[in-house]
């Protein structure tokens, strides 16, 4: 049957049709055309897949795509158009022809099944630029849902997307095995079909959520009622005319997960996570650090989803005083320019971190940039053994002895009293190389020899104590620094 294309865009369309289906979309009597001679599509016992054919030089590119078909409610909006349309996505047409309001005659046909091969591999490319904030697990689920969703697909663009559905970018399928030098030749994919993606960082990024979190609750808790609500419920905020929560202060000191509470805010929404640290604002060259924030709200404001992080904020955003330099004083005027101008239709937070919460301009403290400040604090007793648990898993057999049990985890958290969740860390990570070590043999050669294979070693509780010894909490090493300072200054 001949069609009429009708092109949206399904990164940003008014039509609401669910972009990461990547169908063709039909109104429902044009699907009931289409189904006279196939009544098993119509009873939905098998996907419905078509062909669409374009071959109209003097207005558009000659191309064919394979795809699902989906129907439009005859009653819908979608009727204003008027009949024998099809709905097409410009992200899988010839790049050339996205712009263009013209609608070209398509034939569109069911697809017969029998005589498609199945594809062995098939490579994507995809912008590296668009998923260099990607984890792994990002990555992992994107694959999964467009082995799902694209099943019969010929040489064509693609959606390539991540779990949270907040970043959506078009891959480019740019080669196929078995290859017969035909680009319109259709291919199945199936569970053995491997997808090589080209453009992915080298290094993805780490995701970390709240469970992976200890001894903050409650710091967790109050950052969640702060965010969620600008985030996911925007209209409640423009029904009564006022702008939602800009951003929020963490400070506290330091090794107490303020990073990784902020990554977590990120990841718990299904926001982009866009860190500014201080070698983008301190430059040498004058305007280069302001520039450099402005690109990073820029993108904030393209993803239209984002957390911007700050760490060490206090750095870049301290006191202006008579005699600051001009940079600092830039710095600090460009802070508040991009935090004034952020759009309430933007669901964009700013979150800064520091440990000096005193040397911060009070104007970015007052109300309608960081509108909230939360101390993450020192954990106490309750919260330091709730980090001990997140390390020791007292469940994995494999790891840790009889002796180190639930009684001596309490104890322990008892006795590291003063300790940050970074110096927490930090003592299961000299634990282990305690156990490590006590079966490490070294010849009078130097050479390194172990006398047990790594299955059988086990942690004990012999090893948290030697790791105690060693380990000093930050705090302390704070107050030798700080004494050592200034005995020599006395010197």
């Amino acid at each position: 049957m001949q069609f009429k294309i009708f092109k949206y865009r399904a990164l940003n369309n008014h039509f609401e049709l669910h972009p990461y289906t990547m169908c063709a979309w039909v109104l429902e009597d044009d699907w009931n055309k289409l189904l006279e001679d196939y009544p098993i599509y119509r009873e939905g016992r098998e996907e419905f897949f078509v062909k669409i054919e374009c071959d109209n030089p003097a207005e558009f590119s000659d191309f064919v795509i394979y795809t699902r078909l989906a129907k439009l409610p005859s009653d819908s909006i979608y009727s204003r158009e008027g009949e024998g349309l099809v709905w097409l996505s410009q992200e899988i047409m010839p790049e050339r022809d996205c712009t263009t309001n013209k609608r070209s005659t398509v034939e569109v046909s069911v697809v017969q099944t029998t005589d498609i091969p199945t594809a062995d591999v098939i490579t994507i490319k995809i912008p590296e630029e668009e998923v260099e904030r990607w984890s792994e697990k990002d990555f992992e689920s994107a694959e999964k849902h467009l082995r799902k969703q694209l099943k019969l697909f010929c040489a064509q663009q693609r959606f390539f997307y991540n779990k949270t559905y907040t970043d959506a970018v078009v891959g480019t399928i740019i080669k196929t095995s078995p290859y017969n030098g035909d680009d319109e030749q259709p291919y199945w994919i199936s569970a053995d079909t491997q997808i090589v993606t080209e453009g992915k960082p080298a290094n993805p990024q780490q995701i970390i959520d709240f469970t992976q979190i200890g001894g903050q609750k409650k710091v967790i808790d109050e950052l969640r009622r702060i965010i969620q609500l600008p985030m996911n419920y925007p209209e409640y905020f423009t029904k009564f005319g006022i702008r939602p929560p800009k951003g929020v202060l963490l400070y506290g000191p330091p090794g107490n997960g303020k990073t990784m509470i902020a990554r977590a805010v990120a990841q718990s929404f299904g926001a982009a996570f866009i860190e500014i640290d201080l070698s983008d604002a301190l430059q040498k060259f004058k305007g280069v650090g302001e520039y450099n924030l402005g690109k990073k709200f820029e993108e904030a404001e393209r993803k239209k989803n984002a957390v911007i992080f700050i760490d060490e904020i206090d750095a870049i955003a301290s006191i202006r005083e008579v005699d600051s330099a001009n940079h600092e004083v830039s710095l600090v005027g460009q802070l508040l320019s991009l935090m004034d101008g952020i759009k309430s239709s933007h669901r964009v937070f700013v979150i800064g971190a520091t440990n000096r919460l005193n040397v911060i301009d009070p104007a970015l403290r007052r109300p309608g940039r960081f509108d909230k400040e939360i101390e993450v604090p020192q954990p106490d007793l309750e919260a330091r053994y709730d980090i001990l648990q997140k390390y020791v898993k007292l469940d994995a057999a494999n790891l840790f002895s009889d002796s180190v049990n639930d009684e001596f985890l309490y104890q322990l958290a008892k006795k590291i009293d003063g300790y940050s969740g970074a110096d927490i860390s930090a003592l299961y990570t000299e634990s282990v190389m305690s156990a490590i070590r006590r079966h490490l043999v070294i010849d009078k050669n130097g050479k390194a020899t172990m006398t047990e294979v790594a299955e059988n070693i086990r942690i004990d509780r012999e090893d948290f104590d030697s790791a105690f010894k060693v380990i000093k909490p930050t705090q302390v090493r704070s107050e030798e620094a700080s004494q050592w300072k200034s005995s020599m200054n006395h010197e």
